[in-house]
């Protein structure tokens, strides 16, 4: 399968531990899992296109299962080569970021 030459980057912007964290679309799921307060994981190269939206969901300490759907593909530029980054805040919100790689 065609892999991509992007990154799919999930960050815990919040002051509380998160779990359960993923992004969603299509037939891909990041696996992103427990995201400590400042934590990031990151999924290299996935076999999916960048999609027009993905969903963003985790699971706060008090069992609350929190999903967000967001634009991508409005927010990163064509032909993009980086980490397209979904930041959770401590409002349950979710940012999402185009981070080119360095040229």
């Amino acid at each position: 399968m065609q892999s991509y030459p992007y990154d799919v980057s999930i960050k815990n912007g919040g002051r509380v531990a998160l779990t359960d964290a993923n992004v969603v679309y299509g037939q891909f799921k990041s696996g992103g899992g427990n995201l400590l307060s400042g934590s990031t994981s990151v999924y290299s190269h996935p076999e999916h296109p960048i999609p027009r939206e993905a969903t963003v969901e985790w699971r706060t300490p008090d069992g609350t299962l929190h999903k967000k759907t967001v634009e991508v593909k409005s927010v990163v530029p064509k032909d993009f080569k980086g980490e397209i980054q979904f930041e959770i805040d401590d409002d349950n919100g979710v940012t999402v970021r185009a981070i080119s790689e360095p040229r």
